[in-house]
């Protein structure tokens, strides 16, 4: 949406635009940087819809608050409590956070007022049953190319391997204010670059999507539970062990397929379900392919029966005679020759040229020539190829530095900040005075020294001098000054 204001109002008109484009699109989850008018906007247009915030925005906002230089230990805690998923660890960690005495109390109020008392929105704790594809963690993988990979089983992205697709690619990393330019290079450039990405994941040739990259996964692991560790109750119900914590069940329910582990929301399949298909591949349905069982659980290789097998490749050779004859005594008229029909024909013939190669032994393509690495090292190498090298010239000492004494030091651009949550910011930009360093704390936690009063036990009451046209009863003649 480019638009001269961020108001609710532009919002909700841009929202109502893309729901009417797409009426039967109704978004799982949408994700922001907590700007207030877009949660506004997404809760009039698509009220079922979850609302996440940015991890990346949500610990920028937060380290604004406080120098994480000064407080390391401090960082490391914040970062901990919006990224674990367990609820203990988050309350270990927000009571920590909360009662140490050497984290500044202004960010400790902060954090309270503005994020623990409203945690669904931010922390993991609350985002649980959850498919692959609802499980990103920021708001920028349209401007960002992230490689996402996975380890342990789970799905995690490099962070840092950010492209800057739209900034630093089709713009040329200029800051170019002119608004027809990034029209332009939006319609012409952007939008098919990703019309073509998405053609290629489409055919498989940017490998498997997420939800295939984890069942391939599961498949793999499901093969090292033993059949000692599933209980079988009937031909639907089944209990499986778990392998991380002795002593559990998971109950798995093959009608239904489903199971009770905190892993199966996320692609309705987990390696419970897939451990018996293992064990029991007769029970697999047809939307369900079971997984290879391993070596040491499957029968001996037996050869099939070399006459049957030749009895079939006799009859589909006489079935490929017969279409072939059936096809050629057709009449076809040379200009309704399709460009199907004659790449059905071309695909059948390299298929049948293929096959003969087989039955033959021998390979439609030459055998792979095996050629040992270089191991020699670069001077024998580049002797045996006739490199030569001048000698290599030597400056006189007045000549060293002479481009710096010439035309100045070359200054290169360094980012002071390079926190990966810093976005060229400065920590503690909006800090309090005491959450800017450990002594400015210290100071400010310390106890008032002793026969000062407070601030906090009341006011200072000061005592007034005696009036000499102060009556005798002690009364004051008129109010006194403050």
């Amino acid at each position: 949406m480019l638009a001269s204001n961020g108001t609710r109002d532009t919002i909700s008109f841009f929202l109502h635009w893309v729901r009417d484009r797409s009426p039967l699109v109704s978004p799982a989850v949408i994700m922001t940087d907590r700007d207030q008018a877009q949660i506004r906007a997404i809760e009039i247009i698509y009220p079922k819809s979850r609302i996440f915030l940015c991890k990346w925005h949500v610990l920028r906002a937060m380290r604004s608050h406080f120098n994480i230089i000064e407080f390391p230990e401090l960082w490391i805690k914040v970062q901990d409590l919006v990224s674990t998923p367990d609820q203990a660890v988050y309350d270990r960690l927000w009571a920590e956070i909360s009662s140490d005495p050497s984290f500044p109390q202004p960010f400790v109020d902060y954090m309270r007022s503005q994020w623990i008392l409203k945690p669904k929105k931010w922390s993991k704790v609350h985002r649980k049953q959850l498919s692959i594809f609802e499980e990103g963690d920021t708001n920028m993988l349209i401007e960002a190319y992230v490689i996402f990979r996975f380890l342990d089983g789970m799905l995690t992205y490099d962070k840092i391997r950010y492209h800057h697709i739209l900034k630093s690619h089709w713009l040329d990393s200029k800051r170019n204010r002119r608004i027809d330019r990034i029209i332009y290079t939006l319609v012409k450039h952007l939008e098919p670059y990703f019309q073509n990405r998405h053609a290629r994941q489409t055919f498989g040739f940017e490998g498997l999507d997420l939800a295939a990259a984890r069942r391939q996964v599961i498949e793999a692991s499901a093969r090292d539970i033993s059949l000692d560790s599933v209980l079988n109750f009937d031909s639907t119900h089944f209990h499986v062990a778990s392998q991380s914590c002795p002593g559990e069940f998971y109950a798995i329910d093959l009608v239904r397929s489903t199971c009770d582990c905190a892993d199966f929301p996320r692609i309705r399949f987990c390696k419970h379900i897939a451990a018996v298909y293992v064990h029991f591949p007769h029970l697999c349905s047809e939307g369900n392919n079971a997984p290879t069982p391993p070596e040491s659980l499957t029968a001996p290789f037996q050869p099939q029966n070399q006459a049957s097998h030749d009895t079939t490749l006799q009859a589909l050779t006489q079935d490929i005679v017969m279409l072939s004859q059936t096809l050629a005594s057709k009449t076809i008229d040379r200009s309704a020759d399709s460009s199907a029909t004659l790449e059905a024909a071309r695909s059948a013939k390299y298929s049948l040229t293929a096959a003969i190669a087989s039955h033959q032994s021998i390979r439609a393509l030459p055998e792979k020539e095996i050629i040992a690495p270089n191991q020699k090292s670069w001077p024998e190498t580049a002797e045996r190829m006739g490199a030569k090298h001048g000698p290599k010239r030597r400056y006189s000492p007045e000549e060293h530095g002479l481009t710096a004494r010439s035309i100045g030091v070359a200054k290169a651009k360094r980012r002071t900040h390079t926190d990966p949550y810093a976005g060229g910011e400065r920590s503690g930009k909006r800090a309090k005075p005491e959450a800017m360093s450990a002594a400015a704390n210290t100071r400010a936690r310390a106890p008032p020294p002793s026969g000062t009063a407070s601030p906090s036990n009341g006011p200072i009451v000061v005592p007034m001098p005696p009036s000499a046209s102060a009556p005798a009863c002690g009364l004051p003649a008129s109010a006194p000054h403050v």
